[in-house]
């Protein structure tokens, strides 16, 4: 256990807090967007801290996307309870994610290595907390703003999604030359 999966940790445990502090009436904007603000500001520490200490973990490739995936899922649940425009958004999240979990998870079994995530992701994943910090700090938001906003989170989710998709190519297509060499 080294800081950078301490601070992952940390991101899961703010999402419970999240949620109590989401659903507060009246709502509180600001405690939740800085809430967000936290959470994304120690995504970045705890990567910067593993590169750059060469702090690089398997655990921590869970761990950080883990807390990522499970603080956009808390954010959208929430927001499409409050917000019914918001329910597309929840939908493909979870479609990508499953899509992704189980190109993950083919990868794992086969004995790859997960690589770290690439600068398309975690672009994804600013825009979605810049967003979201915005669309839970403005508790009255025009649902005309919202939808904007919204398609411009998908957009990013998509451009990420599409960019994955080659490199998980690529890593399988090295899974099947290598048994394919092994069994030759």
């Amino acid at each position: 256990m080294n800081l950078p999966n301490i601070l992952s940790i940390f991101r899961i445990v703010l999402i419970p807090i999240f949620l109590i502090v989401f659903w507060q009436q009246p709502p509180n904007g600001m405690l939740c967007a800085v809430i967000l603000i936290i959470s994304g500001l120690t995504d970045c520490l705890d990567g910067f801290l593993a590169r750059k200490l060469n702090m690089v973990t398997q655990l921590g490739k869970l761990l950080d996307p883990l807390a990522d995936k499970l603080t956009q899922l808390a954010v959208s649940v929430c927001l499409a309870i409050r917000h019914k425009e918001f329910i597309i958004i929840l939908c493909l999240l979870i479609l990508k994610e499953f899509i992704m979990l189980l190109g993950g998870f083919k990868l794992i079994r086969q004995g790859v290595k997960l690589p770290s995530s690439k600068w398309f992701g975690k672009l994804a994943t600013i825009v979605f907390y810049l967003v979201m910090t915005y669309i839970v700090y403005d508790v009255h938001i025009s649902a005309f703003t919202m939808s904007i906003l919204i398609w411009v989170v998908l957009a990013f989710a998509v451009l990420a999604f599409v960019q994955y998709v080659p490199e998980f190519l690529k890593l399988n297509k090295n899974i099947d030359k290598s048994s394919f060499s092994m069994k030759r």
